[in-house]
């Protein structure tokens, strides 16, 4: 089922896996939750550092992972 211009559309953002250097995140995009999601997608994330002209992968801070792992746990054990 497609979705229209006037359609509003609720977007779940689960955490779908957190490495050292990355987090993955998946989306699933409804226009009604009772229905089965229109669509789906994922995205990674990557914690980088910029110095001079260059970018480097670095790890996850430990708060920021504490957090993302909390919010993992949070929604897992929801249906």
């Amino acid at each position: 089922k497609p979705a229209r211009n006037d359609d509003v559309l609720i977007i779940r953002l689960s955490i779908k896996e957190i490495r050292t250097r990355s987090v993955r995140y998946g989306f699933q995009f409804f226009i009604d939750v009772e229905e089965p999601p229109i669509a789906t997608g994922s995205i990674a994330a990557v914690c980088v550092k910029f110095e001079d002209d260059s970018i480097a992968a670095v790890p996850i801070p430990d708060q920021i992972r504490a957090d993302l792992e909390a919010a993992q746990k949070s929604t897992s054990t929801k249906s």
